[in-house]
């Protein structure tokens, strides 16, 4: 599902966005928490329609992986998976920020996360350069988790 989501970056990216293996290693990292929804397609079966990552270290959360099956893109899960995930990490983990990357060439997801409340504030290296197409970097957003 996870790859399928991230479709979108086929033009800029050789191969998948993650594979099995590299999943059950985040996973088995000590405060890190995958967050997945299933839902019914309409023809009986069940399936992973969306997921997110989150690391926390008790001062920032980081968000990963926030991946939403295109079938169920444009509905708002991915949305709401981001805020149940800030939720956990200032909630539980007591962390007063939230991070992610976003690859410098996904133009089209700034105003989603500015809409959500993330700013930017940095730049980082895209982290397989070996995978791109062309030059790319990841631009580091930031939201404070603190409600006022």
């Amino acid at each position: 599902m996870i790859n399928r989501a991230y479709v979108a970056e086929a033009p800029f990216v050789h191969g998948q966005r993650t594979d099995p293996a590299s999943l059950l290693a985040r996973m088995l990292n000590e405060n890190t928490w995958f967050l997945a929804v299933e839902l019914n397609g309409g023809d009986g079966v069940a399936s992973i329609a969306g997921c997110v990552c989150l690391d926390c270290d008790g001062q920032r959360g980081r968000i990963g992986l926030l991946a939403v099956d295109p079938a169920w893109q444009g509905r708002g899960l991915g949305a709401k998976l981001l805020r149940t995930a800030e939720s956990l990490c200032q909630e539980r983990m007591c962390c007063p920020e939230t991070e992610l990357e976003v690859v410098s060439l996904r133009a089209d997801l700034f105003p989603f996360y500015e809409r959500m409340g993330y700013e930017r504030a940095g730049t980082a290296p895209f982290p397989m350069p070996s995978l791109l197409k062309q030059p790319a970097h990841m631009v580091v957003m930031r939201r404070s988790n603190c409600r006022v």
